[in-house]
């Protein structure tokens, strides 16, 4: 994992791998969310997230 920007309530992250598998991808996104909650916003289900974990090679987190 590359860090790609850091501010005081932001981090941007860049995937050395995307998960392989949709039950790596949930297992992935389940540690995002304890990590960040706000990993949810914009996504109806952990599933969605997963999804898009798969897909995108940037992550990002964010606190308010």
């Amino acid at each position: 994992m590359k860090i790609v920007a850091v501010s005081e309530d932001t981090w941007i992250l860049q995937a050395g791998k995307r998960p392989q598998t949709h039950d790596e991808a949930l297992r992935l996104a389940k540690e995002h969310f304890i990590f960040c909650q706000y990993v949810m916003d914009g996504f109806s289900t952990l599933g969605h997230y997963a999804d898009y974990l798969m897909k995108h090679d940037i992550w990002y987190f964010w606190w308010d």
